[in-house]
C-alpha cells in the first residue's frame, strides 16, 4: 500500500493544532495555557481513542497541575485539601497506566515478552518497571518517589514522542520546501549553468494530496508551515527577497515573473484537482491577514514593514487576478471539477471578505485597508461563476436576517436561497476554522476557588457600588439561611419534646409498670434526633 493510500483517523483537526497543544502542554510557567491544552485533549478524547503517548502525557500533566493548583487551598477545619495517600494513589495509577500502555503497544509477535525486556527496549528504566510492580501488587511507594517517576516518564514522552513527531513534521516541510525552491530557481533562471547542472526531480513524484494541501500551498503563500520557515515570505514571492520593496507598486505586475512559475502550478495541479481552489483561498486569506486591524497595529507605523506588507498584498492580488481569469481556466482545459472547486473557493472568499472588511464607521486609518478589500472583491467578481454563486445569496440573506433587529421571534426562521445541508455542520470549506471557541476558564472547575461571575468595566465608583451591592446581596442570602436554620432548629426541638412526652406517657412495661428513670434516659438518648 502506498503512503498516500494509508489513512489513520486522528482526533486533532490538523498537525498545526497538535503543535499548539504540544507547546501549551509543556508550558510549565503558564497554568492557564496548560489548562487550555488539557481541555483540548479532553475534546480529542471524546472523539476517538487517543494514542497512548498523548493520553499518558495528559494524565500525568493534569495530575501535576491539579496538585499545584490545589496547593495552598485548605478546608475550613485546616486540613490539606488532598492527603498524601490520595496523591500517592493517583500518581501510582497514572504511572501504572503509562507503563502498561507503552509496553503493550510494543508487544509484537505471537508470544508476549516480559515487561522488563520491552521497557528496556523502548528506553524506560527498570526501576520504573519495578515501581509499577510494587504499586500494583505490594506496598505503595512513597509520594516523592512516585512524583519523580511521573516526572521521568513525562521527560521520556516528550523526548520520544512529542519531539520526534515534531521533528518528522519539520523534516517533511524541509524536504518539500527544498524541492520547490530548487524547481522555482530552475524556472526563474533557465539558462543559469549552476542551476542546470543540478538535476531536479519532478515535483509530482514527491507529492501526494496531503502534502499539497498541508505543506505546498502554505509554503507557496506564507513560506512557513509546522513552525518551519523556508523563506521570509511565500515561495511564490521569493522575488521580494531580492530588493522588490524598492520597486514601485505599479511596476510589480510587469516585473514579477508570474508566467515562469505557471508550469510549477500545473505540475502540482496534476496531483490534486482542488489545488487551484486552495491556492486562491490561501492568497485571499493572506490578504485578509496582512490588512487586518491587528496586523496594522503590530506594524505600528513601521515604514519598512508597511512597504513589505503592501508589496506582498499586491503580489497576492496579482495571483488572485490570474487564478480567476480565463487564462488559468484555459490552462486547466476547462475541466469541470477543478473549475467548480475554484468557483466555490472564490465565492466563499467573497463572503469572508464582506464579513472582515473594515466599515466606514471605523477610524480614518482603516480607509487604505478597506480599499484593499474592495479591490479583492472587485477582482473576484470579474469571474461570472463566482459572482453568481448560490453561496453569495445565502450569505447575504443570512447577514440580512442577523442584522434585522425588528424581526418577529415567531418568524425568525427563514428559507435561505441556495441552502444545502452539510453532514459535518461546516458552513465554510476553504476558510480557516476558528478552533479557539471555548468557555471561560473560570467555568473549567480546575481552580478550587473558581466562580462563574460576570466581569464588567467602569469607574472606581461604579466598582465600589458594585461591591456594596454584592455585599448586600450576600448579607441578605446569609440572613435567609440563618432564618431557615432557626426554623429547622425550632422544629427539631419541638419534635424532640413531643417524643419525650410520648415516652413518658407510654413509658410502661408490658406488665403496666413504670420504667425506671435510667431506662427512660437510655431510650431518650437512643431516639435522639441530633
Amino acid at each position: 500500500m502506498s503512503q498516500a493510500a494509508r489513512r489513520a483517523a486522528v482526533p486533532w483537526q490538523d498537525w498545526c493544532e497538535w503543535q499548539q497543544v504540544h507547546a501549551a502542554l509543556f508550558a510549565d510557567d503558564d497554568d492557564e495555557q496548560q489548562q487550555r491544552a488539557l481541555s483540548r485533549v479532553a475534546a480529542w478524547r471524546s472523539r476517538t481513542q487517543l494514542p497512548v503517548a498523548v493520553s499518558s502525557t495528559a494524565q500525568l500533566l493534569e495530575l501535576r497541575l491539579h496538585e499545584r493548583l490545589a496547593r495552598g487551598h485548605h478546608h475550613g477545619v485546616g486540613g490539606a485539601s488532598r492527603s498524601h495517600l490520595e496523591l500517592s494513589l493517583q500518581y501510582a495509577s497514572a504511572v501504572v497506566r503509562c507503563v502498561n500502555g507503552l509496553v503493550d503497544s510494543a508487544q509484537k509477535g505471537a508470544y508476549a515478552l516480559a515487561v522488563s525486556s520491552l521497557a528496556q527496549r523502548i528506553g524506560i528504566p527498570l526501576w520504573i518497571v519495578d515501581l509499577r510492580h510494587e504499586s500494583t501488587h505490594n506496598q505503595l511507594p512513597s509520594l516523592p518517589v512516585l512524583r519523580f517517576a511521573a516526572q521521568h516518564l513525562l521527560a521520556w514522552l516528550r523526548a520520544n514522542y512529542w519531539h520526534k513527531q515534531d521533528e518528522l513534521l519539520r523534516a517533511q516541510v524541509r524536504r518539500v520546501g527544498d524541492a520547490l525552491s530548487a524547481r522555482i530557481a530552475q524556472l526563474l533562471r533557465p539558462h543559469d549553468a549552476s542551476v542546470d547542472a543540478e538535476p531536479v526531480a519532478p515535483i509530482a513524484e514527491l507529492l501526494d494530496v496531503d502534502k499539497v494541501r498541508n505543506i505546498v500551498v502554505p509554503l507557496f503563500v506564507s513560506g512557513t508551515q509546522y513552525n518551519e520557515r523556508m523563506a521570509p515570505t511565500g515561495l511564490l514571492f521569493a522575488f521580494l527577497d531580492q530588493g522588490a520593496s524598492t520597486i514601485p507598486t505599479d511596476e510589480l505586475a510587469t516585473q514579477y515573473p508570474r508566467a515562469a512559475l505557471v508550469p510549477l502550478l500545473l505540475e502540482v495541479q496534476s496531483v490534486w484537482r482542488s489545488f487551484s481552489a486552495w491556492l486562491l483561498a490561501h492568497m485571499c486569506r493572506r490578504v485578509f491577514a496582512l490588512n487586518s486591524g491587528a496586523a496594522a497595529a503590530a506594524r505600528d507605523a513601521d515604514a519598512d514593514a508597511d512597504a513589505a506588507a503592501l508589496h506582498e498584498t499586491e503580489l497576492c492580488l496579482l495571483w488572485v487576478r490570474y487564478l480567476v481569469s480565463n487564462d488559468w481556466r484555459r490552462e486547466l482545459k476547462f475541466a469541470a471539477e477543478p473549475v467548480d472547486d475554484l468557483y466555490d473557493a472564490g465565492a466563499e472568499m467573497l463572503c469572508r471578505s464582506e464579513a472582515l472588511k473594515p466599515t466606514k464607521r471605523d477610524k480614518a486609518a482603516s480607509a487604505p485597508r478597506r480599499a484593499v478589500f474592495e479591490r479583492l472583491q472587485t477582482t473576484l467578481r470579474t469571474c461570472k461563476g463566482m459572482r453568481t454563486h448560490a453561496a453569495l445569496a445565502t450569505d447575504a440573506a443570512l447577514r440580512a436576517a442577523l442584522n434585522d433587529s425588528a424581526a418577529d421571534a415567531a418568524t425568525a426562521w427563514h428559507a435561505l436561497p441556495g441552502w444545502t445541508g452539510s453532514p459535518l455542520g461546516m458552513r465554510f470549506t476553504y476558510s480557516a476554522l476558528d478552533s479557539e471557541l471555548e468557555y471561560p476558564l473560570d467555568l473549567d472547575g480546575l481552580n478550587a476557588d473558581a466562580f462563574a461571575v460576570g466581569g464588567g468595566s467602569g469607574s472606581g465608583e461604579d466598582e465600589a457600588m458594585a461591591d456594596e451591592d454584592e455585599d448586600a446581596c450576600g448579607d441578605a442570602a446569609m440572613a435567609e439561611l440563618d432564618a431557615a436554620y432557626a426554623q429547622t432548629l425550632a422544629q427539631a426541638l419541638e419534635l424532640k419534646g413531643a417524643v419525650v412526652q410520648h415516652v413518658v406517657r407510654e413509658g410502661q412495661s408490658v406488665h403496666q409498670k413504670l420504667l425506671p428513670q435510667e431506662e427512660l434516659q437510655r431510650i431518650q438518648s437512643e431516639i435522639e434526633i441530633w
